[in-house]
């Protein structure tokens, strides 16, 4: 298994009314770098429905598969933010039993799925060797942008 480091949610931004609308800041835990990851419209308020608690009337999509997991008593184990190519791929790691499984997915379900589980977000290495920015200063840099896009 290639080195990883865990993250975690430092900030959500909602950019408005542009089509990648959010962006996630994931912090390395013990560090000062940070991923930040463009989410569309819809994962990003899935996202930030899972890091507030608040419900819908009716499941959403990832309260559903969060649901349907624990019900066949599988656990999502971590999520695994692992490349880039013009887009960031990630896997959801599941464990069922002794059996562990591995599922490609896009980042923006995979960290709402790890929202609602409170399962840890891990980024390879290499990802946040290459694609890694300092934090705070990417997070402020991403708010001033938000400001300018909302006036």
């Amino acid at each position: 298994m290639h080195p990883v480091r865990l993250v975690e949610i430092a900030e959500l931004i909602n950019l408005g009314k542009i089509p990648a609308a959010y962006v996630v800041i994931l912090r390395e835990r013990n560090g000062d770098r940070c991923l930040p990851v463009t989410l569309g419209a819809f994962e990003g308020l899935y996202l930030e429905h899972g890091l507030c608690g608040s419900s819908a009337p009716r499941p959403l999509m990832h309260e559903l598969m969060v649901a349907m997991l624990r019900t066949v008593h599988c656990e999502l184990k971590a999520v695994h933010i692992h490349g880039w190519q013009s887009i960031f791929f990630a896997v959801a790691q599941l464990r069922r039993g002794i059996e562990e499984l591995a599922f490609e997915c896009r980042p923006g379900d995979a960290l709402s799925l790890a929202a609602l589980a409170d399962t840890p977000v891990y980024v390879s290495e290499t990802l946040l060797a290459q694609e890694g920015r300092p934090y705070p200063q990417e997070a402020m840099r991403w708010r001033a942008q938000m400001g300018r896009l909302q006036t």
